[in-house]
């Protein structure tokens, strides 16, 4: 008797996984094939969106594409989720912003952690586009710049820990101010290189291994930069700078 209802209860039981196992994936199958669209109706006002505005959802949650505005600046947006890793306790995305002066191509994950990385960021950025950053008054340039296999890891609500990569300058026409003086002049192509240990690191030289820039970003988001002599030497910049060949020296906020 006994073994009997160890029986019936063993069936019950396994009955109620298959039962909420099938409800579970059920559920699943919702939301992924549920319209971008109707759950971004049923969201939009419980997401902060600060300066970017988000429009003509097309597809799913699991794989779809918007329309992405910020400063007014108009960008396609492309999404793949890869829902195995969901189950990791891990949100993974295939990411592809472009626009005409713009094209990004990245994934990036966010886990239960509190920890969020972007892996094989490549694409370019034209300088129409540098306007959204705050560069020194009077300056201007011109030319595309071009990133590979950039890593960037951190945590999304205090830091970014660790970036490095590749990235190249295409060269082009600058004009900038020195005191009062406008100076101008043809920069050749640049390539960086980006590095971390307890800082990020930054170096840029010209085609012939001259550094032309070196940089540090601490913890706290503090850029500092530094300008070396060659910069005036190569471009014939009437300018001298002071010790250890530094022309100049720049700190700025990034976050």
């Amino acid at each position: 008797m006994q073994h009997k209802q160890g029986v019936f209860e063993s069936q019950m039981f396994s009955k109620r996984f298959l039962i909420i196992g099938f409800i579970f994936f059920y559920l699943s199958f919702l939301i992924a094939t549920m319209p971008v669209s109707l759950v971004w109706q049923w969201t939009s006002d419980y997401v902060p969106q600060n300066n970017i505005r988000l429009s003509d959802f097309q597809g799913t949650l699991w794989k779809g594409q918007a329309e992405l505005e910020t400063q007014g600046e108009p960008f396609e947006l492309e999404w793949r989720v890869n829902a195995t890793k969901l189950l990791l306790g891990k949100l993974e995305v295939q990411l592809k912003v472009e626009q005409a002066s713009l094209k990004l191509d990245g994934l990036a994950w966010v886990s239960v952690f509190r920890r969020f990385q972007i892996e094989n960021l490549t694409g370019f950025v034209d300088d129409k586009l540098f306007s959204m950053v705050d560069l020194p008054r009077g300056t201007t340039i011109k030319g595309r710049l071009w990133l590979d296999s950039m890593q960037l890891s951190g945590n999304p609500e205090s830091s970014i820990e660790s970036l490095s990569g590749q990235a190249r300058w295409s060269g082009g026409p600058v004009q900038f101010l020195a005191g009062r003086t406008t100076l101008s002049a043809e920069v050749p192509q640049l390539f960086a290189d980006i590095t971390s240990a307890d800082e990020i690191n930054l170096v840029v030289v010209d085609s012939n291994q001259q550094e032309w820039i070196k940089g540090k970003m601490d913890q706290d988001g503090w850029l500092n930069l530094q300008i070396l002599q060659n910069v005036a030497d190569v471009l014939k910049l009437p300018i001298q700078g002071g010790s250890q060949n530094i022309l100049f020296e720049m700190k700025q906020k990034v976050y």
